[in-house]
């Protein structure tokens, strides 16, 4: 055997993925793969695939991998010149070109969730740069530091955790080799030096296990905080709503057209507009695609694995060094000995090493040939087999329990099968047309010729405000339920030439807008009733504001919230007891907090958590609890947490002096000022 990357034992001396060698029982480990690239270049961070592990909690801290090389448009060479790095983290470092990809990655991540509106410069601004920057740098930091500390992870721990994730098995839970080969590539990657990366993550969550996992909690701080967080309280609750006050005058139309004067920024009409569009999206084509039966039944022999269920037959081995033992131990067996015994007495192997669970044909071809396949498959029902001959020597094997294979028919399978393969043509057809339509809007040719020319409907929109709403209140007609269009088309001037846009989802659009509608002030006719009513709503909080405010004014020397407030009208009053860590919703949050910052005896007035008035508390009396439960493992878990994370953080500023951690600002700002160039080209 040979170290591998980082020191770790990785493969046999033939080198190559440990996902092409096998650990063979009782044999070591045979290799049948390529060299692995030992490399430190592809430290990243793959958010979707994070969600599909199984880890310790601090895997969300110390992430893995990222998006891909290419994706967002960033070669290999555009940043390396100069060798300059965005940091140094020991004897590692993270390039300019690593740290732009996960910015771009990152950034695009926070667009969906702005519906495509949050620009690089806003980001930057909103501190998404530093984020980036300083979660690349502490997964950094913790891998230096595991790999100094000596920790490795071995082969056989790696291909387990590998094959036991859910993102790299098929549908049927079992590992599919082609689905994690696909991800690698997706990244950029081969498959062993995807595994490279996956073995840095285990590292360091080794790494920060054994820092954090012994870490106690103090009992006085366990009684403390119990306490606290069970402190009891009761207070007077006094509500004053708005709604309830009645005696608030009619008002003329002078005082209605002041407010509605005063406040004219609330009776404004947004701007509408309506668009001509054309949309390509592959449900425009799906149902005119005409399939091949032969294709569809192609596929289906193409993913027959997906669709079977292997007979699998749980197998008891004896390994054994010579024909003559293997004669001998068969002879043995044959005389009635149970299995076992005769394991016990012909192998040195533990008696538990002899159970290898439940194996298909293709696990068994794979480690022992095809003679094993056919005398473990040959018996016809339970019990142990001749001896048979593998490249590794003698083995005689003792089927304990069968489990019958099934498939699914082609007819069972056919009807997701066409979905799909239409969707694929579909597609292919989208971007056919695609190139088409950028060819024409190239040429200047208008929406209307380019639908004949293309034989895709031009469709007008109704009226529409930014939100999607008629003037009428209604939803606008006509809109196709693509929220980047509609953005788009506020984004889009009347006088500009149309360009073809991408929604995701392999949806495309173009639009240009027929006809602007101007922000303006309503007519105090057209709102009159709305006005009034707000009116009228605005002089009843005042005179709930007022009224509370009087209560205010007569508390001091003792006198009581509930007495004071027995004559206000409208006015609720209720008396309530809850602890900081109170549930029953009871009180608003906000009249929760006040309970537990207000001092005994105190009236203090906040407005209702609806604005529908204001609320009152006074409180009468306050506990906390005499007794602590011996056991607190809830509190006592919650709290190591957070003594973890402190451990975390000041062990993470430990390392930036320790190994050092150096950060090149000048670089970071010569990759986003490179990148903002880019984005406006």
């Amino acid at each position: 055997m040979k170290k591998g990357f980082a020191g770790a034992v990785s493969c046999c001396e033939q080198g190559g993925s440990l996902l092409s060698c096998r650990k063979f029982p009782g044999r070591g480990t045979i290799c049948t793969g390529t060299k692995i690239m030992q490399s430190h270049r592809f430290r990243l961070m793959l958010n979707f695939f994070r969600s599909g592990l199984s880890s310790y909690f601090t895997l969300a801290l110390l992430g893995i991998l990222v998006a891909s090389f290419a994706l967002w448009g960033i070669g290999r060479d555009v940043f390396l010149k100069g060798g300059n790095n965005i940091a140094v983290i020991g004897e590692d470092k993270i390039t300019a070109q690593d740290y732009a990809r996960q910015f771009q990655a990152s950034l695009y991540r926070e667009q969906q969730n702005y519906n495509g509106e949050l620009t690089q410069d806003l980001a930057i601004k909103m501190g998404l740069a530093n984020q980036v920057l300083q979660s690349e740098v502490n997964q950094m930091a913790f891998y230096e530091a595991a790999r100094q500390a000596g920790i490795r992870v071995s082969d056989e721990r790696l291909r387990n955790y590998i094959t036991s994730q859910d993102v790299f098995q098929n549908d049927l839970g079992i590992f599919d080799r082609f689905k994690f080969e696909r991800i690698a590539q997706n990244q950029g990657l081969t498959s062993p030096e995807f595994e490279e990366v996956l073995r840095q993550d285990l590292m360091r969550q080794d790494f920060v296990v054994s820092l954090v996992t012994n870490i106690q909690v103090p009992r006085a701080a366990l009684e403390t905080i119990y306490k606290f967080e069970r402190e009891s309280r009761t207070a007077d609750v006094v509500t004053i709503r708005a709604t309830d006050i009645t005696d608030v005058p009619e008002a003329d139309e002078d005082t209605l057209k002041a407010y509605y004067e005063a406040h004219s920024s609330r009776y404004m009409a947004p701007e509408y507009r309506t668009v001509n569009y054309i949309t390509v999206t592959p449900d425009q084509f799906v149902d005119a695609i005409d399939l091949d039966e032969e294709e569809v039944r192609n596929l289906y022999e193409d993913r027959l694995d997906n669709y079977t269920v292997a007979e699998k037959r749980t197998l008891q081995q004896l390994i054994l060094d010579s024909k003559e033992d293997a004669d001998a131990a068969y002879a043995d067996l044959q005389a009635g000995k149970p299995f076992l015994d005769v394991v016990d007495k012909y192998s040195d192997q533990a008696i538990e090493d002899s159970n290898i669970g439940a194996q298909t044909r293709k696990d068994i071809e794979e480690v022992y040939g095809p003679a094993a396949v056919d005398t473990v498959f040959g018996l016809s029902g339970e019990g142990y087999s001749a001896p048979v001959e593998t490249d590794f020597g003698w083995y005689i094997f003792n089927v304990i329990g069968i489990e019958a294979g099934s498939s699914k028919s082609f007819e069972e399978v056919k009807p997701e099968l066409e979905k799909e393969l239409k969707k694929q043509h579909a597609m292919d057809h989208v971007y056919e047309v695609v190139n088409k339509l950028e060819d024409e809007l190239a040429g200047g040719a208008p929406l209307t010729e380019i639908s004949d020319t293309l034989g895709i409907a031009l469709k007008t929109s109704g009226l529409t405000d930014r939100n999607g709403f008629a003037p009428d209140g209604n939803l606008a007609q006509g809109l196709p339920g693509i929220p980047a269009l509609l953005s788009r088309a506020f984004e889009t001037d009347p006088s500009d030439d149309p360009v073809l846009d991408e929604s995701g989802d392999d949806t495309f659009f173009v639009l240009t807008v027929a006809e602007v509608v101007d922000e303006r002030l309503r007519p105090f006719d057209e709102v009159a009733d709305a006005v009034k009513t707000s009116w009228t709503y605005d002089e009843k909080l005042a005179k709930a504001e007022a009224l509370a405010n009087s209560i205010i004014d007569q508390a001091g020397d003792g006198k009581l919230l509930a007495v004071l407030a027995k004559d206000i009208q409208g006015a609720t009053i209720n008396t309530v007891t809850v602890t900081r860590d109170d549930r029953t919703g009871q009180v608003s949050p906000q009249v929760m907090e006040a309970i537990f910052t207000a001092k005994t005896g105190e009236i203090t007035s906040s407005p209702a958590a609806d604005q529908n008035g204001f609320v009152l508390l006074q409180i009468k009396s306050k506990s906390m609890p005499e007794e602590v439960p011996e056991s607190l493992p809830q509190l006592q878990a919650a709290m190591q947490r957070v003594y973890q994370n402190e451990v975390l953080s000041a062990y993470r500023n430990y390392l930036t002096t320790a190994l050092p951690v150096q950060v090149n600002d000048r670089v970071v700002k010569a990759v986003l000022d490179q990148l903002s160039s880019q984005a406006e080209q």
